[in-house]
């Protein structure tokens, strides 16, 4: 392990291993020492039933510093979720769209491969997603006809 991912795993293990920075984006290192890194979409208050996140799923601390440019621990204070929108656009992160009320709850995780936009519901089925949403209500919608199609009102 390099010195960075050294300094950098001493101080998620002084957080604990979860740390939410100023811009309300969550790092957790995970007992594997894999890293989840979470942030709501940009610029967005969603209803209480509704979530929309950024996911960056790494393996390690190096995939994470190699991904996000992260060598500093003072580094982890200014990842937005501007930057982990780009990552996604980039093809390196997720969107989790999730509606999650008393009566339903279902989820769909978008994702690029090879330049085409895919989504997996929470039965790991994946289907191509062919108009790409841009904007929560463009996911939201998607969401829903998806669920329709799949006999889960909405």
């Amino acid at each position: 392990m390099k010195v960075i991912s050294k300094t950098i795993l001493a101080y998620m293990e002084q957080c604990f291993g979860v740390y939410v920075n100023p811009q309300q984006v969550e790092f957790s290192l995970r007992p594997d020492r894999s890293v989840c890194v979470v942030a709501g979409w940009p610029d967005t208050v969603l209803d209480q039933d509704y979530s929309l996140a950024l996911v960056l799923e790494c393996n390690s601390l190096e995939e994470l510093i190699n991904i996000t440019g992260i060598n500093r621990v003072v580094q982890f204070h200014d990842l937005t979720p501007h930057r982990l929108k780009a990552l996604y656009s980039e093809g390196k992160a997720t969107v989790s769209c999730v509606v999650d009320d008393p009566d339903f709850y279902y989820e769909l995780t978008f994702f690029k491969n090879e330049a085409a936009l895919w989504a997996r519901d929470d039965n790991n089925e994946e289907h191509f997603v062919p108009t790409p949403p841009e904007n929560p209500f463009e996911f939201f919608r998607h969401l829903r006809q998806h669920a329709r199609s799949k006999m889960i009102l909405l």
